[in-house]
């Protein structure tokens, strides 16, 4: 918690909006839509008990939506195959986080390299 999920999420969405948006964490309200091109689903998972409970959202119908989800482990089995997960945690000086980027499939193994490259 507080290692930065949201802070990216508005670095991210405010990349892709024409007029700059106030990002807040989803936490309570489980889903936040963010009219950008392409429309952007951020998405807190962590207070779902069971990952059926994510069938019930109706969260990936949007095939070229960006889905940002905070606690994706709670997506168990629903986890697509193809992804680009991102994982923040602190570092031994706390006022650091540390970032690792892992693509799976073809688009973000490349997506992973070119991010590596800069």
């Amino acid at each position: 918690m507080g290692t930065g999920k949201t802070t990216l999420t508005s670095y991210i969405v405010n990349s892709l909006s024409k007029s700059p948006i106030n990002v807040t964490s989803p936490t309570f309200s489980l889903v936040k839509v963010y009219n950008t091109n392409p429309t952007i689903y951020h998405i807190d998972l962590y207070r779902l008990n069971d990952p059926q409970e994510i069938e019930y959202l109706d969260i990936f119908l949007d095939p070229k939506g960006i889905y940002i989800i905070e606690w994706a482990d709670f997506l168990d089995y629903l986890t697509p195959e193809e992804r680009l997960e991102i994982h923040i945690s602190y570092n031994e000086d706390i006022k650091y986080r540390d970032v690792k980027i892992e693509g799976f499939g073809e688009k973000y193994k490349e997506m992973e390299a070119n991010i590596e490259k800069e």
